[in-house]
């Protein structure tokens, strides 16, 4: 009535501790549920001075709680348990906790809201790491006055030990970036099986039907010419000035599959027109359907702020290829 628990929940509690004394005592209460729920209703009725009437639930479910009698206790259990299990999306990036929300304890999954972009993977706050552990696990701690168990929410200043000092977490793994099509690795061979790969530090989260692909590391011949033809079929309606800006692009579209196996820096690519409407809008998203990728506006004309939008780029997203478009001007 007062807010802070819903009747469902109050009575979900009680039901279930009733179901745990009936079994505790051999069953030979003579009370099933529904008694129970009648004399509940009956209770409820007059705090609330209304008829309720209540149904009694289908089957009763026991609650297991994981117990976090302090702040100390929590402390510890959450650095033991921080990148295992139900919270095994939890990496480290770039000195900072961050929450892969389609990896979790059996490996890369689909996530429910039908979102498949690279900004599932998101920086984990306090607020946010509380919020996980609450829709994950259920916690509970003794009531100091009444001595009987209740279940409460993950400590705040526990959550606040492991998001600041994330380094001191043994078994949370680092994150180097995140790729939704196969890429090569340093040694040659191919990543493309879904989930963290250890020797990247690369998290592989395919787009939708590309789960079973697997690439050749010793392409055939035909494997080869079938590949050629699909780059040509893709780029061949793109009137390029000449042969060499049509290689350049090509090996645009090569660059990211090969970022790990051929560091960087790497160079940035501008698609020019003599006249609008030629379709450089377009070729940029051919590269994003292929790998990935975000669309930014203009680029800042002022150097500070080139400086300023890329790096809030390079921190916010893990996106393989980055757009600006409609750019005007020389660019230096």
């Amino acid at each position: 009535k007062d807010g802070r628990a819903s009747a469902a929940d109050v009575i979900s509690w009680i039901a279930e501790r009733h179901h745990q004394a009936c079994l505790a005592d051999g069953n030979r209460t003579g009370r099933n549920e529904e008694e129970v729920t009648r004399a509940v209703s009956r209770i409820v009725s007059k705090f609330l001075s209304e008829q309720v009437t209540l149904t009694p639930a289908a089957a009763p479910q026991q609650v297991s709680a994981i117990a976090v009698p302090d702040s100390v206790t929590a402390t510890r259990w959450l650095a033991d348990t921080l990148g295992t299990g139900k919270l095994s999306g939890i990496f480290l990036k770039d000195g900072q906790l961050v929450h892969c929300v389609r990896y979790g304890e059996d490996g890369f999954k689909e996530v429910s809201n039908g979102h498949q972009d690279f900004q599932q993977v998101k920086p984990v706050t306090v607020d946010s790491l509380v919020a996980q552990l609450s829709a994950s696990y259920s916690f509970g701690k003794v009531d100091g006055r009444s001595g009987a168990p209740k279940l409460v929410l993950f400590p705040r200043d526990a959550a606040s030990v492991a998001v600041h000092a994330p380094h001191e977490l043994p078994n949370v793994r680092t994150l180097r970036g995140a790729t939704t099509v196969p890429v090569v690795r340093l040694d040659g061979s191919i990543l493309d099986t879904a989930g963290y790969d250890e020797p990247t530090g690369l998290l592989y989260e395919p787009d939708p039907g590309m789960e079973q692909v697997r690439v050749s590391e010793v392409p055939t011949a035909e494997e080869i010419t079938q590949a050629r033809w699909w780059i040509d079929e893709v780029i061949g309606g793109f009137p390029f000035s000449t042969p060499s800006d049509r290689v350049n692009y090509v090996t645009f579209l090569l660059t990211p599959l090969l970022r790990i196996a051929l560091p960087g820096p790497r160079k940035l690519v501008v698609l020019d027109a003599r006249q609008p409407g030629t379709g450089k809008t377009l070729l940029a998203q051919v590269s994003h359907m292929i790998h990935g990728g975000v669309m930014r506006g203009p680029l800042p004309t002022e150097e500070p702020e080139v400086v300023k939008d890329i790096a809030t780029i390079l921190l916010n997203t893990s996106s393989p290829v980055v757009t600006f478009d409609n750019v005007e001007g020389l660019i230096r």
